[in-house]
């Protein structure tokens, strides 16, 4: 835990990046970066539009309540 929040810390930082730039003369941005957070379970609907709801017994599906566990970020972004 220490290491990661080490980690988001220090990229989180856009002086701490700047000065990296600036010390190693990197032709960069100094956008810091941002942890993103996505659902772990969106709707069968989502995950049909995009054609990824079949083979559904490849899928965790919650069918009471229409939705499929989500195996990756990709989707739910």
């Amino acid at each position: 835990m220490a290491i990661m929040q080490f980690t988001f810390k220090t990229l989180g930082d856009e002086k701490l990046i700047e000065k990296i730039i600036k010390e190693k003369k990197l032709k960069l941005k100094s956008t810091p970066f941002r942890p993103v957070l996505t659902p772990q379970i969106i709707s069968m609907e989502t995950m049909n539009k995009m054609g990824r709801l079949y083979p559904m017994d490849e899928r965790y599906c919650l069918h009471e309540d229409k939705q499929v566990l989500n195996g990756s970020a990709e989707h739910a972004m």
